[in-house]
Formats: C-alpha cells, structure tokens, sequence
C-alpha cells in the first residue's frame, strides 16, 4: 500500500487550513516542486471534502501563486469558485421567491446557518458553498410553506419529526464539489434542534428571542441575533463532529462570526450554554475551531464549565487528527466519486468498507456521554437496528451488526484506544483513495 496516499501528521496539509483563515506564510513557505501527482489528488480530496475550495482560488489569487500549483489542482479550485458563484446566486433567487411569498401572507420564516452568512458576512458569496437551503418556520405555518414549494416545483423528499426536505430535480450532474445544476435541497425546520445520541438539544426559543424582523427586506422574514446565529453554528458543527462529518467551512464560519462579537454577546451565549447544558457542544465545537484554524477562541469558552463535558471527550477534541474529525464525510465523498462513476471492482466491496467505518464512528460516539445512564441509553440505541439500516443491510444482517458486531467493536475499540482505529481509517482512506486515483489517471 502506497502510504503517501495518506499521511496520519496533517502537517503536509495544515496550510490547506491555515490559508482560508488568515495564515498566509505556511502557504507561502510551501515546496510545490516537490509535490507528486498522488499528492496533489489528496489536497483535492480534502479541498472538495471540506468546502473549501473556492476560498482557497481567492487565497492563491492574493498569494499571487496560482501558476505555481499543480494545473489540474489550479483548474478545480478556479472552477469550483465560479460553479459556486452560479450556485448560490440560484439559491438566493430562491430564497427571495420564497420569502416574498411567505411575507403575502404574513407567515414569519428565519433563514438559517447559509442563507445568512453569504448575505451577511461573506463580502463574496461564492466563497461560501451551499448544498441546502435551511428555514425555520413555526409548526402551524408547515403547511402553508408546504404549498409555496410544491406550487415552485417541490416535491416532498422526506418528512421527520423536526423538519421537511423538498427537493427540485433528483441526481446530482457532479460528484466532484459543488455545481449550479445539482439539485437543491430546501430544510423546513420546525425546531432547532440537533440530538446527540439520546441528549436533545432544542434551540428554538433561543433563536427567535430577539431575532429581528426585516431581513433583506422582506416583511416577514426575521435574522437571529449575532449570538444565537452563533449557537446554531456551534450546535450544528458539533452534532456533525459527532456523526463525523464535520466539515472545515463550518469552523470557518465559526470564526468568521466569532470574531465580530462583543464582550456583551460572549457573556449572553455563555448564560444560554450554561442554562441549556450545552456545555459540551461549545467545547467540542470550539476546541475543533482552535485547532484546525488561525482562529483563537476567548479561554473563557473554552475553561467555561468544562467539568460539564465527559473527561473521555475532552480528551478525543484534544488529541483527534483531521481525519477523525471528518470520518464519514470524507468516506460519503469517495463513496460518492466511486459508485457514481460506476467503478465497482474494488477489491472489497465497497458497502464492507462503510460498515467497518461505521463501527470506527460508534467507538468514538460514546465519548460524549457520561458514565452511567446517558452511556447506557446511548448503547441501547446502538444496539437498537433503525428502520434505515434494516432497509439497507436487510434485517438479518441489520440485527446481527447492532446485537453482535457493534457490541464487540465497542469492546475492542475500548481496550485498544486510538491506535487501532487510526489504523483502521489508515487502511480505509488509503485503498479508496488509491483506487480513486487510479480511476481518475
């Protein structure tokens, strides 16, 4: 196996992180000359992973050292600025389209996380991707939403007990980044609330407190105060570290709202964390923004209540490499470029692959919960085969991983600690993205 298809010391690639927010030199003092084709397909590989790839074009453009990185690298990152520029251009048609029908009829709609940021704080919206488009609505006006989006071409995708899914066409014209033509996703979210396991962190009163009305112009559409824009931030960033899919724009945006805050709004979002026990969403969240950004959060969030977060987390957030952070989206992202390019000659099939990391992502899950009966509750919900996972693996297979392969992965991941899950994702990540490179030489 090619180890310089994966390297577990992210230093090679820190600047990557470093460039979008701020740290300019690292890029700089780079050696490209130095750097082989397979190296280059893994900074792509993160660049389309994180989001990060427009914001990189306009760093290389100011560095003026565009010409001086790989062609094939060059051409992506310039391409994917503009796909994006044309991509949420189409989405804030949309949006307004929405909101001035919502506003006819007096119905109240926030804008959420993306929407928000590309109108407000972004100076050039095509830097910020955007898959979906997030709006929070009160319960009783569902069905009025409902009826706007069907009446613009929606059909419902999916229905769950906090939000909607609508969707306008149905397969993705590209799985390499972002582009106008993908479908769009919109959220009808009926409460802000990302659940961790079996902890439920319901925002919704602190998002409407104060919110203003207004936005953009529009009559009904409100924008959450900077603080609690800011905690949906935090609150979301952290649930997806925990199914591991966090993404690098997200601790992006983290700091890029972070640091227009007062002391008077610091001390607001710390009574709201410490009210609502969302002392461990703010330091996994946070944690993660120090160590992978130029970003530098007050101490005071960091020191706030830590007593309040699991010892085994604090531990993970601290010692955990980007890969870890990522797990499943980096493996989606590859799923994706694989199937969708019809490659099935792998030398494992590559459902087994998903499966294996799954455990990895369960082993990591029940450090966020205190010993005792939040560990408890949450194993029983490993232990418990959803709906989604019957209908994929089939009953047999579904019950036989949650009852037997879990279990013994938990066992195994607990005696073993990190080193063996960093092999494993070593050994993951470096068969797909080799056979991802040899597919696109």
């Amino acid at each position: 196996m090619q180890t310089e298809v994966y390297e577990k010391n992210i230093n090679d690639y820190a600047w990557l992180f470093g460039l979008i927010s701020g740290s300019k030199a690292e890029a700089s003092a780079v050696d490209f000359a130095d750097w082989s084709s397979l190296k280059w397909h893994e900074a792509f590989f993160r660049a389309q992973t994180h989001g990060i790839a427009p914001l990189l074009y306009k760093s290389f453009v100011e560095l003026g050292i565009l010409e001086k990185i790989d062609p094939r690298f060059k051409n992506y990152i310039e391409e994917q600025y503009y796909l994006n520029t044309r991509r949420v251009n189409k989405i804030s048609h949309i949006l307004k389209s929405i909101l001035e029908q919502a506003g006819q009829l007096a119905i109240p709609v926030m804008p959420l996380k993306g929407a928000i940021l590309i109108n407000d704080f972004y100076t050039d919206p095509g830097l910020r991707p955007m898959s979906d488009l997030d709006l929070l609505i009160a319960p009783e006006d569902e069905l009025s939403i409902s009826e706007i989006l069907q009446d613009s071409g929606y059909h419902l995708l999916s229905d769950s007990y906090h939000h909607l899914q609508f969707c306008k066409g149905e397969e993705p014209v590209s799985f390499n980044g972002e582009h106008p033509d993908n479908p769009i996703i919109i959220e009808l979210h009926k409460e802000v609330n990302w659940p961790i396991g079996p902890l439920q962190f319901d925002i919704t009163k602190d998002v409407w407190a104060g919110a203003e009305v207004g936005w953009q112009g529009h009559s009904s559409a409100y924008c959450p105060k900077l603080e609690s824009l800011l905690l949906t931030l935090i609150c979301h960033a952290s649930r997806n570290m925990y199914e591991g899919q966090m993404r690098a724009i997200q601790l992006y945006d983290i700091g890029l709202i972070s640091e227009l805050m007062s002391d008077s709004q610091w001390s607001k979002l710390l009574a709201v964390i410490s009210d609502s026990g969302l002392e461990r969403i703010a330091y996994t969240a946070f944690t993660a923004v120090k160590s992978f950004t130029d970003y530098d959060p007050p101490e005071m969030i960091l020191e706030y209540h830590k007593q309040a977060v699991p010892p085994a987390l604090r531990r993970q957030v601290k010692n955990q490499s980007l890969d870890s952070l990522i797990t499943v989206n980096e493996y989606k992202t590859l799923f994706l470029r694989l199937t969708g390019k019809g490659v099935n000659k792998l030398p494992v099939p590559i459902a087994i692959y998903e499966y294996i990391l799954n455990q990895v992502r369960y082993s990591m899950q029940l450090r966020w919960f205190f010993p005792g009966r939040e560990i408890i509750v949450a194993i029983a919900i490993l232990l418990k085969p959803s709906e989604e996972k019957k209908n994929k693996w089939g009953p047999v297979f579904a019950y036989l991983g949650s009852w037997l392969i879990t279990p013994l992965a938990q066992l195994m991941f607990f005696f073993t600690g990190w080193r063996i899950r960093e092999k494993i994702l070593h050994y993951l990540k470096a068969s797909l993205l080799r056979h991802d490179y040899e597919t696109e030489k």
